[in-house]
């Protein structure tokens, strides 16, 4: 099973990988991490994307290259915009999860 995980500021890869290790021993796992490194432009990307939806939010650097390369089965975000996009493209996904 190919996994990837969307961190970002508030969750962390030490923290989404311990649980994602427990849950489904034996995945591979990758990670990219969501840019807003701010609290105040983080709060207002998530806002933006809760009022007008995914394709406004800041983009995920190398995820369309990712989705190419791992084709995952399981994307799990926190607050990171999957795009139709990023869906459109990921060939293998089955579940996204929050």
């Amino acid at each position: 099973m190919k996994i990837l995980g969307l961190t970002d500021m508030v969750i962390k890869e030490e923290q989404l990988g311990k649980v994602l290790k427990e849950t489904f021993p034996g995945a591979e796992v990758r990670y990219l991490r969501w840019p807003p490194t701010a609290r105040d432009v983080f709060s207002k990307e998530n806002l933006n994307i809760e009022k007008n939806g995914p394709e406004v939010g800041m983009p995920i650097p190398g995820i369309m290259e990712m989705i190419k390369e791992f084709d995952p089965e399981i994307i799990i975000t926190h607050f990171a915009p999957v795009t139709g996009e990023v869906i459109e493209k990921a060939k293998s996904l089955e579940v996204i999860g929050c």
